[in-house]
């Protein structure tokens, strides 16, 4: 009877285990390095953004090319930084990300119309997500 309860108990752990392992790979599928090139520029010449002035209007377009696609979004946006982007697949959402590295006091606050070009990888999605991940620059003092 020990025997018996030893093996069960071998048992259950043993499906635990494998029930276990199947949720954590479940749990988060990305995708990594699907990025080919980002660039950011002024979009004074958005026909979108002209008729939508609203600081929260937002135009992404998307396209195919031979290296992969090719994803637009048009927003209104802090001028004269320089950004940074990056895009991640996560589960069938594509995020694309972009932040700036710039010194709080260089900043100006005038909104202005900027266009971010994603060109990626040729991948599979079912929505888009746009974020911004703020500033990320660190002073000397920290």
């Amino acid at each position: 009877m020990t025997s018996i309860k030893k093996s069960i108990i071998h048992e259950i752990y043993f499906f635990t285990l494998i029930i276990f392992l199947l949720l954590i790979n479940c749990v988060k599928k990305e995708l990594k390095n699907i990025n080919i090139k980002f660039s950011s520029e002024e979009a004074f010449d958005s026909g979108y953004l002209k008729r939508n002035e609203s600081k929260t209007a937002k135009l992404i377009t998307s396209k195919k090319t031979k290296k992969g696609i090719e994803i637009i979004v048009e927003k209104y946006e802090t001028g004269g930084l320089k950004y940074y982007g990056d895009a991640k697949v996560i589960n069938d959402t594509l995020f694309l990300y972009y932040w700036i590295n710039t010194d709080p006091m260089d900043m100006s606050a005038v909104l202005i119309p900027k266009r971010f070009k994603y060109e990626i990888r040729n991948v599979s999605y079912k929505q888009i997500q746009f974020e911004n991940l703020g500033n990320k620059f660190k002073s000397k003092a920290e």
